[in-house]
């Protein structure tokens, strides 16, 4: 008896091992699983069925096993192609490489010729945003020509089957086997951990019988979901219908505000109820201080609304309770929840004042019923403001100088702003509860933390399109409803003139920046800034039509330097204008006779004033530019100035002025910077800033120059020669104007030539008397390369040749040294 036991203990233990054994070898899944982003491949096999970490291979009599549940094949009795002569599904076919190739199969409550069919399950750590599917057909024994027309279907989370791709082809009659490859990607998909997706490619093709198509390979690549980072309160529910009716159709709405001013993706945020519940997989996005409708009916016609999901499927409302509760999550986690009881068929609940519920929580006491009608028998303004305020929040990070306007009023639990002061443009130093809608006012932020200004908008029955404010020198330009416009647009639509040019502060470079009035865009938060000539009624000007071109535009900047810390003071801009191009002969210019803006410090001592930069130039009548265009004149040099004046004599400034060049402009162009004080000059197109002090002036205007006032307006009173001078070669400059140009008595460098050059280049300069000359030649990171004169040269023109034959390619500096005198060159060495 023992022994029996011990025989049948070793048979079942033997069993039970075999099937651990093949059970290893063999699929436990229903489905394709995906494990991380890589690619997965699926073939087929009439054999032995095995998996690699890239790839499945899978017998024709296991199909099933890359189906879900969800998916039930209705036969599975696969027969070769060579052995049934009639068309029909489970048929196969084989390439040269031995793998199977299924063809038409049967899906349980499919009525459509289904040609492949796989599941896939998100194994992963991540959620997948998209899919690329690229699947291989084979087509035999082709009838006709007539396309073959494929389409690709998703089931969604409501068990509804969408079409997300199609692929079409022609055959050709005399080929008995054609390949062909279909490659759709979805992005309208969205795959939770441990979530399956089920997919299948149907046959549309107008004559099926006129061809037999197989699958040869499908190919899956997803991608991990780039989610917008929410945080409750950044979507607000601010309206809902739950039960609606028309003429028998329930029907039921959700609206949902954004109240930032950035877009939105909604891409994966479920919406769920005491009833029911849905998650987005469409890519959609919710656009800055928009609105979004989510409902099981299509709003795409409905007046007001520009932006409707539908949905259908499971209700997210009940048709019969009155009350419940709806929220937003994303990752489990809640965005946006409202509470609402009491509902009357066809009339909407809206939220009052969205400022009581910028924490994403919308309570009963905030909802009431709406008044607005927007179809027969239904109340509510989806879509719209309706009768409730609107919020508007704006985030700031950089530190810096913003000049901004508060769309809104701020209310008082949204007071919540920390780490920035706020000043009027006259410097006086504000509270937010001070503040009016619209007011420009000048915001100081310090440090890099995050900081959200939300304000409360005002009525909507008051608002137009723009807001004009006025000081003594300049025009502040606000809009007052969401979005961006032409500052052309604005100001036409009201008869107002602007000048020509504008200034506008950049967020990036935390400074003013110049622009034409047809290229100055504004929107809500930000005004613009526009220069007004003193004594003159702004109802009264006629703008001037100046084409500023950034890439033709010099810009200038002067810093002060205080125990090497660098202060930006002003800014002058220079735009050139080639005749010969442009062929323009009219000189037309705007300026800015004060600074353009001067931002003081809370440590700057008060008693010091700015110095000032301004630009000059010959053919202009005024002094004291911020901005001019300037004619390059044909064959010749064009030269133009610029200045520095300082009120305070009681010392002189360490100084630094930098530049950047038109973006035209090749490199290759000679550009030099000429300190008239000491007689440097600089090659702008190798150095991009220059140091100096900067010189007390021996007049003194009394003016209140406090340091309080965050505008300053300084006056010029200077009768002395500019300081440096800008001479540079338009393209059209040949080597005769060039000795017809040169001014007798000067110390010349001129351009190599040929540059570039490979391996030897002929280096020029002139002297105008017996010198002690020192000519070399550095490397690109201020390495001496080669010293090709050291000795007392005479006066006139010499040449000396550079063989690089040496040195790799690359752009190199010869620098003449002569006295107190450095002029340097960039030349290009190509092999």
């Amino acid at each position: 008896m023992q022994n029996k036991l011990q025989y049948l203990a070793r048979f079942f233990t033997a069993l039970l091992l075999l099937f651990v054994i093949n059970g290893s070898t063999s699929f436990l899944y229903s489905q394709i699983v995906l494990n991380d982003n890589r690619t997965k491949e699926i073939l087929f096999t009439d054999q032995n069925e095995r998996e690699t970490q890239s790839s499945i291979i899978i017998s024709l009599k296991n199909y099933s096993k890359i189906l879900s549940p969800g998916l039930k094949i209705v036969d599975n009795n696969w027969v070769f192609e060579d052995d049934v002569r009639q068309l029909s599904a489970y048929r196969y076919s084989k390439n040269s490489s031995g793998f199977a190739l299924p063809g038409e199969i049967r899906i349980d409550g499919i009525d459509e010729t289904v040609e492949s069919a796989f599941s896939l399950k998100n194994a992963s750590n991540e959620n997948f945003g998209k899919l690329n599917i690229s699947t291989d057909f084979v087509v035999t024994n082709s009838m006709n020509s007539n396309e073959i027309s494929l389409v690709l279907k998703v089931e969604n989370s409501q068990g509804a089957w969408t079409e997300v791709g199609r692929g079409v082809f022609y055959p050709d009659t005399n080929q008995n086997e054609q390949t062909f490859s279909v490659q759709i990607a979805i992005s309208d998909v969205f795959i939770e951990q441990n979530d399956i997706v089920n997919l299948m490619w149907v046959n549309r093709s107008s004559d099926e019988e006129s061809h037999q198509l197989y699958t040869h390979r499908i190919e899956i690549t997803p991608q991990y979901s780039d989610l917008y980072p929410y945080q409750r309160g950044d979507l607000l529910i601010t309206e809902l219908m739950p039960m609606g009716d028309i003429d028998g159709f329930e029907f039921e709405y959700l609206e949902v505000f954004n109240p930032d001013g950035v877009t939105k993706s909604l891409k994966g945020l479920s919406i769920q109820s005491d009833y029911g519940a849905h998650t987005i997989q469409n890519d959609i996005e919710i656009p800055p201080y928009g609105y979004y409708i989510f409902s099981n009916a299509d709003f795409s016609d409905v007046q007001n609304v520009d932006h409707s999901y539908f949905y259908s499927g499971n209700r997210l409302f009940s048709s019969t309770e009155p009350n419940g509760r709806v929220e937003i999550l994303q990752n489990d986690a809640v965005i946006a929840t409202a509470v609402y009881e009491l509902a009357e068929q066809n009339v909407s609940f809206e939220i009052e004042r969205m400022s009581e519920s910028v924490d994403g929580y919308t309570g009963l006491q905030n909802l009431t019923i709406s008044a607005a009608s927007f179809m027969n028998d239904v109340n509510g303004s989806p879509g719209v403001n309706g009768s409730s305020l609107p919020v508007y929040r704006k985030t700031f990070t950089d530190p810096g100088v913003y000049l901004i306007a508060l769309p809104g009023q701020i209310y008082n639990n949204m007071l919540r702003v920390q780490g920035a002061l706020f000043y009027s443009v006259e410097g006086d130093l504000m509270q937010l509860t001070e503040i009016e809608p619209f007011e420009p006012v000048f915001m100081i932020k310090k440090s890099s933390d995050q900081i959200k200004i939300t304000v409360e908008g005002v009525s909507t029955a008051g608002n137009s399109k723009i807001r004009v404010y006025e000081d003594n020198s300049h025009r502040y330009i606000s809009p007052v409803k969401p979005g961006s416009y032409s500052l052309r647009e604005l100001l036409d639509e009201r008869n107002t003139p602007v000048p020509a040019v504008v200034g506008v502060w950049n967020f990036d470079q935390k400074r003013v920046g110049m622009r034409s009035a047809d290229q100055t865009f504004t929107e809500m938060w930000e005004p613009v800034i526009s220069r007004v000539e003193a004594g003159e009624a702004s109802q009264n000007r006629t703008a001037r039509q100046v084409p500023f071109n950034e890439e033709n535009t010099f810009s200038f900047s002067l810093y002060e330097t205080e125990n090497d810390d660098e202060l930006f003071v002003d800014e002058v801009w220079v735009e050139i204008d080639d005749a010969n191009i442009t062929g323009s002969a009219e000189q037309i210019s705007s300026f800015f006779k004060e600074p353009l803006f001067h931002f003081s410090e809370a440590d700057r001592d008060p008693k010091r004033t700015p110095s000032v930069l301004y630009g000059s130039y010959s053919g202009i009548e005024n002094s004291g530019l911020s901005y001019f265009l300037m004619q390059a004149e044909k064959n010749s040099y064009s030269e133009f100035s610029l200045g520095i004046f300082n009120m305070d004599v009681s010392e002189q400034k360490n100084g630094v002025l930098r530049w950047d060049i038109p973006e035209s402009i090749p490199e290759d162009w000679p550009i030099t910077l000429i300190d008239r004080i000491t007689g440097q000059e600089i090659d702008m197109q190798v150095e991009d800033n220059y140091p100096f002090r900067v010189q007390a002036q021996a007049e003194r205007t009394i003016t209140d120059n406090s340091g309080q006032k965050l505008l300053q307006q300084v006056e010029i009173i200077s009768n002395e020669k500019e300081r440096f001078s800008v001479r540079f070669e338009p393209p059209n400059l040949t080597a005769e104007n060039v000795e017809e140009t040169e001014t007798p008595g000067s110390i010349e460098l001129r351009q190599n030539y040929p540059n570039p050059f490979n391996p030897s280049t002929n280096i020029t300069f002139f002297l105008p008397e017996d010198r002690q000359v020192r000519l070399g030649i550095f490397n690109i990171v201020g390495q001496q390369v080669a010293t090709l004169i050291d000795d007392n040269m005479g006066a006139g023109e010499h040449s000396v040749v550079w063989n690089a034959s040496n040195n790799p390619s690359g752009i190199y500096i010869v620098q003449l040294e002569t006295g107190s005198r450095i002029l340097t060159r960039k030349i290009t060495l190509v092999k």
